[in-house]
């Protein structure tokens, strides 16, 4: 058993290795991360949504184009949408109705950072949606992502309790995956493209944290501790991004 604390100035999650704190050991043995105390500070200049969260580790989401005129709507689009490679994940189609994208996982999440490459232009309205088992359903966002400049942005929700794996029939999601799909029911007139997109399940929001302020949470009992899995990464976030918010958290490696 090992115990610790991570102290660091973050501006909220990203897929960026700079927001990455600890991630829990593999070996010599597998470990978790028990969060016993967390400490958010918000120093944006404004109120900001904040929480902790970790990423789903790349084998096990898949990210892909919705393309509502395919006989096939989802395209797989994974490798670009976890490697490096600038504006290269459509996030939308130019000036055409109900294309988009969809995230899944084979396990639940409740947010999905996405790093904009590519700004979107014109007018677009967009709807959100996850799988129920038997239609898409709304999903109405905590924050909405914003494609309107390059940079971070996040979608970030509440997982619904009648969320079920797959899809419809024949749309070619992986069939062991939980999705959400986000589609322009109004298109941009310059489409949004992403670098990256990776899912992230929150372990803690914490709701509005008023600018200069900090909410501290404990958990004195092992047990009742938020776990990061082993292998997996913590990640801090706020929906306001500034280099002056700080993180801490007390854990133990069990």
């Amino acid at each position: 058993m090992h115990r610790g604390s991570v102290d660091a100035i973050r501006g909220g999650f990203n897929g960026k290795g700079s927001d990455e704190l600890l991630t829990a050991p593999t070996s010599p043995v597998r470990q978790n991360i028990i969060i016993h105390q967390s400490d958010l500070a918000n120093n944006s200049g404004s109120d900001a949504t904040m929480g902790y969260g970790y990423k789903v580790l790349a084998a096990d989401f898949s990210v892909g184009q919705w393309d509502a005129s395919a006989g096939t709507e989802f395209i797989d689009d994974t490798v670009d949408a976890q490697d490096a490679g600038a504006s290269d994940v459509a996030l939308a189609t130019a000036s055409v109705n109900n294309d988009g994208f969809v995230v899944s996982s084979s396990r639940k999440f409740d947010a999905v950072n996405i790093v904009v490459g590519t700004a979107e232009a014109g007018s677009p309205v967009y709807a959100y949606a996850y799988w129920n088992g038997t239609a898409w359903t709304a999903l109405v966002p905590v924050v909405a992502p914003d494609f309107t400049a390059t940079g971070e942005t996040a979608l970030v929700f509440s997982a619904p309790s009648d969320w079920a794996l797959g899809g419809d029939t024949g749309e070619g999601i992986d069939a062991t995956h939980y999705a959400v799909r986000v589609i322009a029911t109004t298109a941009p007139s310059t489409a949004p493209l992403a670098t990256t997109l990776h899912p992230v399940v929150l372990l803690d929001l914490v709701g509005t944290v008023s600018d200069g302020s900090t909410v501290n949470k404990i958990q004195y009992v092992m047990s009742t501790g938020n776990k990061i899995p082993s292998g997996h990464t913590l990640v801090p976030y706020s929906s306001v991004a500034d280099n002056s918010n700080v993180f801490y958290f007390e854990y133990t490696h069990i």
